[in-house]
């Protein structure tokens, strides 16, 4: 069961991390910086890294943005998996990128089976090469090569575990510029306090869990998984984003979709942690989520 748990999660997070990236590049002129800034903005779900004291966001050409996904259960080891995206725009800004990823995963919304998580856009990501391969390293050394495929992405169906302390990501260049090493990290797993794990919902049960201790754990994404009378996964009619702060409110509007289920409803808590930081003229996304 729980195999079946991972790859279902797994492949919805795929599925969103590409719809995020649904966008067209734009004609114009671009730019860079120097990506010095030691000033952090907060948004709802999103902390932006990177900004100099006498700049602002839409002041900021983003030319380069490198989109790091990683994913995986803390109870299912082999569950994990990662992708990058590195993409050229003509003319696009930090501010343009903030406002896009303000409508991905924000906190206090849902998600409904029938909900199209790009938004509606069909158009084809300015995806580039940044060579033939990336690396995530830990202090050791190289921790895992992600080759690039046939759509210049690069995916990896599998991750060794855990992403190592003072992980960073190591990119050699083509047309993707060249970034030695950019540190990330993921956030802790979350840590239930109510329902109990396997236990049936509905509209009058308790949603809370441990808080995090960790900086950089901007929300929890609630999963609302479906089983038939055999016990078997039937997939995950709706999920919603919270703030991390130990407890959810189902909003109406899932309130009325987990009162029409007729299968068995339970719950499954991710911790993902969204970071933005302008660097070397690269902006970087992390969107980094560990599931129970």
């Amino acid at each position: 069961m729980q195999l079946s748990i991972s790859n279902n999660l797994a492949s919805r997070f795929v599925l969103v991390a590409s719809a995020s990236l649904m966008l067209s590049a734009c004609g114009g002129g671009g730019g860079d910086g120097s990506g010095n800034g030691n000033r952090v903005i907060n948004f709802p779900g999103l902390a932006v890294f990177g900004v100099g004291n006498e700049e602002e966001p839409d002041q900021i050409a983003v030319p380069w943005l490198a989109v790091i996904n990683t994913f995986r259960i803390d109870s299912d080891p082999a569950s994990g998996r990662a992708g990058v995206r590195t993409l050229q725009y003509d003319s696009r800004t930090l501010q343009d990128e903030i406002d896009w990823r303000l409508g991905q995963s924000e906190p206090g919304t849902c998600d409904f089976g029938d909900d199209d998580p790009g938004g509606g856009s069909n158009s084809t990501p300015p995806y580039v090469s940044a060579g033939i391969s990336v690396v995530i390293n830990s202090a050791s050394g190289p921790w895992l090569t992600i080759p690039i495929n046939d759509d210049l992405q690069y995916e990896s169906d599998t991750i060794p575990g855990p992403l190592p302390v003072g992980a960073t990501l190591s990119i050699p260049g083509d047309v993707f510029p060249s970034v030695g090493a950019y540190a990330f990290s993921e956030p802790d797993a979350p840590v239930r306090t109510s329902p109990a794990i396997g236990a049936s919902v509905d509209i009058n049960t308790e949603f809370t869990w441990q808080v995090s201790s960790s900086a950089g754990a901007s929300v929890i994404a609630i999963d609302f998984p479906e089983y038939d009378a055999n016990g078997e996964l039937l997939g995950y009619p709706f999920f919603c984003f919270t703030e991390d702060d130990g407890e959810f409110t189902l909003p109406p509007e899932a309130s009325v979709a987990l009162a029409a289920q007729e299968n068995e409803i339970r719950v499954l808590y991710t911790r993902i942690a969204r970071k933005l930081e302008y660097k070397d003229g690269v902006v970087f996304y992390q969107n980094t989520r560990v599931s129970e």
